[in-house]
Formats: structure tokens, sequence, C-alpha cells
């Protein structure tokens, strides 16, 4: 007789799971669908208030701070924004963040440059031109002055 009201317990949890659980589902499709649309609105927002920026996205990690803060930041040029990557709480640009997270630029390694335009973010990484570079975190004339050209020349390759 246990065994009995086992079975058709087992049975009764079963049949409320098939009937409950599309119901759940069903009614998360919604929500899905309102989230999905408000990012793609967001997004297409910011892409619109954006375009045409230059973001140098920059990290601290791996001995990079010094010698972005002491060779790279003073000659990148006006119309790009430094954007600090373990600042997001208080950053300037908390949107790029997001942004970037949503069109997929991930796993690039950093400092790299990021163009926004109308369609998708166009990125550089700055890395490998800058790590010869790098083992002189001190400000130098001429770190600085190689700094400027190989920055000016991926902004004319992210044109």
């Amino acid at each position: 007789m246990a065994a009995i009201r086992r079975i058709v317990g087992a049975l009764l949890r079963a049949a409320i799971l098939i009937l409950v659980l599309p119901l759940i589902i069903l009614l998360r499709i919604p929500l899905v669908l309102f989230s999905e649309t408000k990012a793609a609105i967001s997004m297409r927002v910011f892409r619109r208030r954006e375009q045409g920026h230059v973001y140098l996205i920059c990290t601290s990690k791996r001995g990079w701070h010094d010698f972005l803060k002491n060779n790279v930041i003073p000659v990148v040029s006006g119309n790009v924004r430094v954007v600090w990557q373990e600042a997001r709480r208080n950053d300037e640009y908390p949107r790029i963040f997001a942004y970037l997270a949503r069109s997929r630029v991930s796993g690039v390694p950093k400092p790299y440059l990021v163009r926004i335009t109308a369609r998708n973010p166009i990125y550089k990484s700055l890395n490998p031109a800058f790590r010869h570079l790098k083992a002189r975190p001190r400000k130098s004339r001429e770190t600085r002055q190689a700094c400027a050209e190989l920055i000016e020349q991926t902004l004319n390759e992210l044109q």
C-alpha cells in the first residue's frame, strides 16, 4: 500500500510539473522580450549619442597603470576619452562597458582604442604595440613620442 502511495504521489508531482513548467515559461517570454527590447533601444540611443567618439580603455593590471599615466594619457588627443576598466562604479563614462559587453567586445587585450559607430564598435588593441615600451614606465620624452605616433597610427586605422 505504501509503495502504491509513493508511485501515485510521484505521478501527481510529475503531472503538476508538466502542467506548471510550460505555464512558467510562457509567462517569462514577455518579460524576456521586454528586457531585450529595452536593452536594444538603450544601445541604439547610446550609439547615436556617442557616434564618432573614441575611447581609450585602460587597465592597471600587470604594470600598465604607471606606464599609461606617465606616457600614454598625456599624449592622447583631446577627442579621445580615457576610461579605466577597474573604475566602473565611479567612472565618468559608465555606459561604455555595458555597450561593449552587449556588442561582444570582450577578451581584447588592454589597453585598446574603440570608436563608436552607428552599427558596431571598431576597436584595436594597443597592447602588442606598447608591450616593449611598457618596460619604461617613468616619464620619458622618447617613450611619449613613440606612444603618440602609435596612437595616431591606430586612430587612422579606426577611421
